[in-house]
């Protein structure tokens, strides 16, 4: 049965408020503190296989908060590395700890010969997302295992994906989002490897293509690798303070302006002007709404 117009507009109010009343909450109680110690510290005891010897992987631990010394699930969450050093219009990056057939690929993405990118909602609540980037190469890209040097396998599509970290043995817990108890990693996956687990956990998937002419998805993967590298594992992630959309969103207006990545993060979520880019909703005043404004979405 179809949702009346009205009704439809009313639940969208209402999710809206929600997120504003939980934003200000959050902002008073759980904001992380810029002189935080690090989220995580290197624990060799949680590595994944002691015998893999997997020269990508970063065993860690929380270091404070709520889950203080218990290890991060590092057979499935790392977050993406640059191998090499980044070296400005380069038409290659070559990567790690790309995820894929539950297992960690080294790539090389040709960034210059990108097809297309869509924005990706992934509906895990009512009316509430996880978002995420896929961007498809004109050409399959070739993968190589981290710890099997004869073993190689091809995608076309990656996703992008910053993510809150649950611990070890145990699955996201939206309190926990919610109160800053995780840290956030920047995630690079297969598309098959992500859209395998929406479907496992029946979620709804939604895709918006991003306008390649207003968006540099070059520039995009470039920055999304520097920011892995300086906030994964370091700072928390809050459900609606530093969440998916957030940083998403900073890094494709970064990809505008690549100059200002350093500080993109901070100007783009700090601003009052903002507030509808935190709010990873598909409906109302929120994500989508944001992208439209901004351009980025092709056809709108």
């Amino acid at each position: 049965m179809t949702t009346p117009p009205l009704l439809k507009r009313k639940k969208q109010v209402i999710i809206t408020i929600f997120f504003v009343l939980s934003l200000a909450i959050g902002s008073y109680f759980v904001a992380p503190s810029p002189t935080s110690l690090p989220m995580t510290k290197n624990d060799d005891s949680c590595r994944c296989d002691s015998a893999s010897l997997d020269p990508f992987e970063e065993p860690k631990s929380y270091s404070r908060g709520r889950y203080q010394g218990i290890c991060i699930d590092s057979c499935k969450y790392r977050s993406g590395r640059q191998v090499t050093s980044p070296i400005q219009d380069q038409p290659v990056l070559h990567v790690a700890n790309l995820y894929h057939e539950d297992s960690f690929w080294t790539a090389k993405l040709p960034i210059k010969e990108i097809q297309s990118a869509h924005f990706v909602f992934e509906e895990f609540r009512p009316h509430i997302n996880h978002t995420a980037v896929k961007i498809e190469f004109k050409r399959p890209i070739e993968l190589k295992s981290q710890t099997d040097i004869y073993k190689v396998a091809f995608i076309k599509n990656i996703l992008i994906s910053p993510e809150g970290i649950p611990v070890k043995d145990q699955k996201y817990n939206f309190l926990d989002g919610i109160l800053g108890n995780y840290t956030v990693a920047y995630r690079l996956e297969s598309f098959k490897a992500y859209e395998a687990v929406a479907r496992k956990l029946n979620h709804k998937l939604s895709l918006y293509e991003l306008s390649l002419e207003e968006v540099n998805m070059g520039e995009f993967i470039s920055s999304a690798l520097q920011t892995s590298q300086k906030e994964s594992y370091m700072v928390s992630y809050n459900l609606f303070l530093n969440n998916c959309a957030t940083t998403t969103l900073s890094l494709l207006v970064a990809s505008q302006h690549p100059e200002n990545i350093e500080h993109s993060t901070e100007l783009w979520t700090s601003s009052l002007n903002h507030l509808a880019h935190r709010f990873p909703l598909s409906e109302g005043l929120g994500t989508l709404w944001s992208l439209r404004v901004l351009g980025f979405v092709k056809g709108h």
